[in-house]
């Protein structure tokens, strides 16, 4: 269970106590993790990555060790 807020001034006997929380929760909770970051690569990043294509014609199914 989440501690309640300090800035929590609500009459703990109103009906919207448990949605008081949660807001309380979840605006704690953003401030720990931060500012949302986008995963991964953009696209411009991934088309200068070198790209092979496969061909089983050329592929013998033995790996070549290094």
């Amino acid at each position: 269970m989440f501690p309640l807020s300090p800035y929590n001034q609500h009459d703990l006997n109103s009906g919207d106590t448990n949605e008081t929380e949660n807001y309380e929760a979840l605006l704690s909770l953003a401030e720990r993790l931060g500012e949302a970051k986008p995963r991964g690569l953009t696209r411009n990043e991934i088309d200068q990555l070198p790209s092979y294509k496969f061909n089983p014609e050329v592929h013998n199914g033995e790996w070549i060790k290094g």
